[in-house]
């Protein structure tokens, strides 16, 4: 009987289906392969501005940077994304009596990304660590950064962070990191700051 049965065409049918289910890959959580876009609040803390005139340089201390990041998040990986990245913040040295000068970050960057799942419906949540570097605009209001308004010069960043999907469509983020951004006008400003960002993410 026993014979009989394996001959029969149930058990390969059951074999192959099972093989086949084995085989096919998994479906990615909801979200995962998503495009995003994330609109955070930034805050720089700590660090220093430098101010380079040849062959003086001074490094007061930062006062906290205040400011927003508009990013669009191309999953192009299950570990790797890449997008852009625009960022507008004003900073100050760490004096009362002075005012704040704004600064233009445009950047491409690329994330590493852990991908897993909360909850029973399976949403999509992330670690990951961030690499930018790009172009940074500085507009000045006053003679302390030069006599210049407009410096052109670079930035570069990274960060750790977290995400989550909280619905179908909206998740929360949350990142730490370092930044460091020069503008050159006629004197260089370079700012190096650590930097908290947090806000909703938005699925496509």
């Amino acid at each position: 009987m026993l014979r009989a049965l394996l001959s029969s065409p149930c058990p390969c049918a059951l074999l192959l289906c099972a093989a086949s289910a084995e085989a096919a890959p998994k479906r990615a959580p909801m979200g995962q392969m998503d495009p995003r876009l994330d609109l955070l609040f930034r805050v720089g803390f700590g660090g220093e501005i430098e101010i380079e005139a040849d062959p003086v340089s001074i490094k007061p201390d930062a006062a906290a940077t205040l400011g927003g990041d508009l990013r669009l998040d191309f999953p192009v990986h299950r570990y790797v994304t890449l997008g852009p990245v625009l960022s507008v913040y004003a900073a100050k040295e760490d004096f009362d009596f002075v005012d704040r000068n704004v600064l233009l970050d445009i950047a491409p960057f690329v994330k590493g990304r852990y991908p897993f799942t909360l909850g029973g419906q399976r949403r999509a949540a992330e670690a990951y660590l961030l690499l930018q570097v790009g172009l940074t605009l500085g507009f000045s209001s006053e003679d302390r950064w030069g006599t210049e308004r407009f410096g052109p010069g670079w930035n570069l960043g990274f960060a750790l962070g977290f995400q989550s999907l909280v619905s179908k469509r909206v998740g929360l983020l949350a990142e730490i990191g370092w930044t460091r951004s020069q503008a050159n006008f006629d004197v260089d400003v370079i700012i190096r700051q650590g930097t908290f960002r947090v806000g909703p993410v938005i699925r496509f």
